[in-house]
């Protein structure tokens, strides 16, 4: 099993869109945050600068992405939680399961929010942002774990929320499941892809159907 953390395991979504705006407001740059979800800082940038239609400096971007990571961070340490049902279903995983984490976030950021939530402990590797070349939805991250534990893509499953996420989960090949926090069971799609929130797959786990 490989586990996204934001917006996966852990309800940093308002955290990140507040240290986006914080970060761009000098610039006159706002963020839509859920067009950016899953990607790494510097890729998020560059993808509201050509929303804007904008072209900054390197130093600028620099700025941008250093002041972003600040605030997020200070923002987790006054609060953050996990997603219902997250860590619960992770330790009912644990006993059973090789479980991983790939997040395009920072390694500092990826190690402070697991260790918010409760989970610093659990995955094996973590892998971040600054350990791919190439971001999601680029397949990198998924297929440098699934090396790590000597596991083909048909032997592994992306627990992933964001489209970027998503994407790099089918190029990588592996099962996917789509958190959706507002679903009240699990689901298969009929292009394969698993819906359900953390509830329902709890209860599929402890029934042998995940």
């Amino acid at each position: 099993m490989i586990f996204d953390l934001d917006g996966t395991l852990a309800d940093t979504a308002p955290i990140h869109e507040r240290a986006f705006s914080i970060a761009l407001e000098p610039f006159g740059l706002t963020v839509d945050y859920p067009t950016v979800a899953g990607l790494r800082t510097e890729d998020a940038i560059s993808r509201i600068t050509e929303r804007h239609a904008v072209k900054l400096p390197t130093p600028a971007v620099v700025e941008i992405a250093a002041v972003k990571r600040r605030m997020a961070r200070d923002l987790m340490l006054v609060s953050l939680d996990p997603i219902p049902g997250a860590t619960e279903f992770v330790r009912g995983a644990l006993d059973h399961f090789k479980l991983s984490l790939y997040s395009a976030g920072s390694r500092t950021t990826v190690r402070l929010t697991l260790k918010r939530i409760g989970l610093a402990d659990v995955f094996h590797p973590v892998i971040t942002g600054d350990d791919v070349a190439h971001g999601k939805p680029d397949p990198e991250g998924f297929r440098a774990a699934m090396m790590w534990h000597n596991t083909v893509a048909p032997q592994a499953m992306v627990f992933e929320d964001s489209d970027a996420g998503l994407e790099a989960g089918r190029r990588a090949g592996t099962d996917l499941l789509q958190l959706d926090h507002e679903r009240t069971v699990l689901e298969k799609r009929r292009d394969g892809l698993w819906v359900s929130n953390w509830q329902s797959a709890l209860t599929a786990l402890k029934i042998g159907r995940c």
